[in-house]
């Protein structure tokens, strides 16, 4: 298979990833013959956007080039196994999910992770995505670049070793960080004010990351060690013990990484 031959695709799944993905191929020109859902109605809303016929059962997918499994990870081996013998070369999205899963099901198979935090409500610049792609030979895996380098400017061949620590890193780096915000929300809102006061503060914590190294960018009670502080921030959390929780830890890992 060359890279010119991946020009039909099914997509199975209709999420976040599965809409932004399947959005970014058909702009570039990749034809999608089907999308799969087990909600007919969602597989009607994304397949009417890339002119493709939807499902809600897996015996009606098309057969296409490529089968591409924007699911969940616990579903990966499960809708591998039902597309056994139908499509002949299927790659998952998943970033912590071993290539090796699908080896039983199809003798061409693959890995297509888009490192990005995807939301059907927002849209993305597919351009500027890091995917990540690995494929069960040399040749899939040029055909897999071939295709990715038609909607990111940032694609890389990754094992899945590497790929899982690249997934762990990227919960820490946005996962972690949104719940953050969650948590410092709810902190303002209790004290009826709004938190966009957070914003530029928020912005210039990315801006600094971004241009240097986040350690280098570490500030705060804990970094200065300012047990007054934090003794002062401990107590105005004694009515959410989770909160005072997650403060602990967090400061008591901070000190230690700026003792070093």
């Amino acid at each position: 298979m060359t890279a010119k031959m991946i020009k039909t695709i099914s997509l199975i799944g209709s999420g976040n990833v599965a809409t932004h993905l399947g959005v970014a191929l058909n702009m570039a020109g990749y034809n999608i013959y089907s999308v799969y859902s087990q909600q007919i109605e969602k597989a009607e809303k994304l397949a009417a956007r890339l002119d493709a016929e939807p499902c809600d059962n897996l015996s009606e997918v098309k057969h296409a080039d490529l089968a591409i499994l924007a699911v969940p990870d616990t579903a990966v081996v499960w809708v591998a196994g039902k597309l056994e013998g139908k499509q002949h070369f299927m790659v998952h999205v998943s970033g912590s999910t071993e290539m090796s899963v699908l080896e039983p099901f199809s003798g061409n198979f693959g890995v297509v992770y888009p490192l990005q935090t995807f939301s059907v409500f927002r849209p993305v610049d597919f351009k500027n995505i890091p995917v990540c792609i690995e494929g069960s030979s040399d040749e899939i895996t040029e055909d897999l670049i071939a295709m990715a380098s038609d909607i990111s400017g940032d694609v890389r061949g990754m094992g899945s070793n590497q790929r899982l620590r690249v997934h762990l890193a990227a919960v820490f780096a946005s996962n972690f960080v949104n719940y953050l915000n969650i948590e410092a929300a709810d902190i303002l809102e209790n004290a009826g004010v709004s938190r966009d006061i957070l914003f530029p503060l928020m912005k210039e914590t990315l801006d600094k990351m971004l241009d240097h190294h986040p350690k280098e960018a570490q500030t705060g009670p804990a970094k200065r060690k300012d047990h007054g502080t934090m003794g002062k921030h401990i107590e105005a959390l004694n009515l959410a013990p989770d909160k005072q929780k997650v403060y602990r830890v967090l400061s008591e890992q901070i000190k230690r990484t700026f003792q070093k």
